[in-house]
């Protein structure tokens, strides 16, 4: 069901002009929640490659002009909100073909020498590729030879992984693709095990989707957090789910009342020394 209502989602967007409003509502959605800096997936692929292989609408559109899009209509956002910075991380979605991985690959080599992908400092709005959907471990290395050709050219990596599943699985996945960054990763936790480096945690999503099964005060985020792990928080599929990075702060608090102030801060604080893109983000908090 939560397959059938992204793709039903996706069918709003019939032309390139209405991915660039997407792209100029987000800003303003930043600007009204009081959120400086952010670092968001975005999905070419919806309305290009996927939309070719499962004919899910007759306005197919090519990747890189999607790319484009995207980025034409998130620098008009920003032109228009000062004080506000928004990073891109493309999303590649694991199952994907071979020739659908080419196509994204060279999409990325291309916004490398295309003055639209760079704001007016030289830096780029794309500094990361993820993985969203399904974990395919029977692809692994076809996997890890598209990691190596996207770091190759200046990406940096983030993986939707250990989201519920197993957690051997996880753990190899992120043993083998070596990620900057982890969002959910609390497959493992139980075990004793989860990503040090740079872990997003999701809760409210994982609730609502059901990855995480257990009562909400139960959810491994939770643990960290009582234990001062670094750990940042984020939103996943905020305009399919109706929730917001308020909101998951507010679960937190209203669940577990020892999360104080000085907590948040922390995870402010952590968050802010981990992102993808730390030029942007450094300018916008230092102004």
């Amino acid at each position: 069901s939560f397959v059938m209502a992204w793709v039903d989602l996706t069918k709003c967007i019939r032309k390139l002009s209405d991915i660039e409003e997407l792209s100029k509502a987000f800003v303003e959605g930043r600007v009204a929640e009081n959120i400086k800096y952010t670092e968001a997936y975005f999905s070419p692929a919806d309305f290009s490659l996927l939309r070719k292989r499962f004919k899910v609408l007759p306005e197919i559109f090519e990747f890189y002009d999607v790319m484009r899009a995207y980025v034409r209509g998130l620098k008009e956002g920003l032109k228009k909100n000062p004080g506000v910075e928004v990073r891109l991380i493309l999303d590649s979605f694991w199952p994907s073909t071979q020739n659908e991985k080419h196509t994204i690959v060279e999409g990325l080599r291309l916004a490398k020498s295309d003055e639209e992908f760079f704001d007016e400092a030289g830096i780029p709005y794309i500094g990361a590729v993820g993985f969203g959907g399904a974990e395919q471990p029977e692809d692994l290395e076809l996997t890890l030879d598209f990691v190596n050709q996207v770091r190759s050219l200046g990406y940096k990596i983030d993986i939707h992984s250990g989201e519920g599943g197993d957690p051997n699985q996880h753990m190899l996945h992120v043993a083998k693709l070596r990620p900057d960054r982890v969002s959910h990763g609390f497959s493992g936790i139980p075990q004793g095990w989860y990503f040090r480096d740079n872990l997003v945690m999701c809760p409210v999503s994982n609730l609502l989707l059901k990855t995480f099964s257990g009562p909400s005060e139960m959810h491994p985020a939770f643990e960290l957090l009582r234990h001062g792990e670094p750990i940042s928080i984020g939103t996943d599929d905020p305009l399919l789910l109706g929730h917001s990075l308020s909101e998951e702060f507010a679960f937190l608090f209203a669940v577990d009342r020892q999360i104080s102030e000085r907590v948040f801060e922390k995870i402010q604080l952590d968050t802010r020394t981990r992102v993808l893109c730390p030029i942007a983000c450094n300018r916008v908090f230092n102004a």
